[in-house]
């Protein structure tokens, strides 16, 4: 005959006292145990907690940073376009002939091109102060003669400079055979280029595709 076990007989979960082991075996239906198994289900599938307030608080302080540099920069992008697009007023400058002299431009190559007439085309090249020479000239004099053997003809041939126009207030270019002769072509502002006319005694407009690349 089995041995009786003896109590006392408590339930597993809620602890709850039975009479004896036949009603302990009903703890599966108890009330209390069913709740506090229920209880610890919904706690172990409950959804994350939000936020504390103390983090919502920090990261809201770093978004108002953020913002505030954003509107820094802005303000400094806005400042220099308006300075950038506001130019300054051009001051005319009374310059004295020596200053002039100064501000002449000094390029080493000049290209004229278009139908120019008695302004040939090609390119010129420096060969003194202030004088351009036609490059295919002088290249052919020195291949000939092995150095410029006749500087007379090869300016007569038509030479550029520049010269400084008291009406536009800016240096340029002048077509010369001499030195002393006053030019028989010149430069305008615009790029155009006119010739002297004989004839009428005044400048007339060369063809529109004349231009000179300096």
């Amino acid at each position: 005959m089995g041995r009786k076990t003896k109590g006392p007989y408590v339930h597993a979960i809620c602890g709850e006292r039975a009479r004896d082991a036949f009603d302990l075996r009903r703890q599966v239906t108890c009330k209390k145990c069913i709740a506090i198994k229920n209880g610890l289900a919904s706690q172990s599938c409950a959804p994350s907690q939000p936020c504390p307030t103390k983090d919502f608080a920090v990261l809201r302080a770093e978004l108002e940073e953020v913002k505030r540099e954003v509107q820094h920069l802005k303000t400094r992008l806005g400042g220099e376009k308006v300075k950038e697009s506001t130019p300054k007023p051009v001051e005319r400058v009374k310059a004295s002939g020596y200053e002039r002299a100064l501000m002449r431009p000094q390029p080493k190559r000049i290209e004229m091109g278009g139908d120019g007439g008695l302004i040939r085309r090609g390119a010129y090249i420096k060969y003194d102060k202030n004088v351009y020479v036609l490059e295919v000239e002088i290249n052919t004099m020195i291949k000939e003669a092995g150095c410029v053997s006749d500087e007379h003809k090869l300016l007569r041939l038509g030479y550029l400079g520049f010269a400084f126009d008291n009406e536009a207030q800016a240096w340029l270019l002048v077509a010369k055979r001499c030195r002393m002769e006053k030019p028989y072509a010149r430069e305008r502002t615009d790029r155009s280029w006119q010739l002297w006319s004989d004839e009428t005694k005044d400048w007339a407009d060369t063809h529109p595709s004349v231009c000179a690349r300096y």
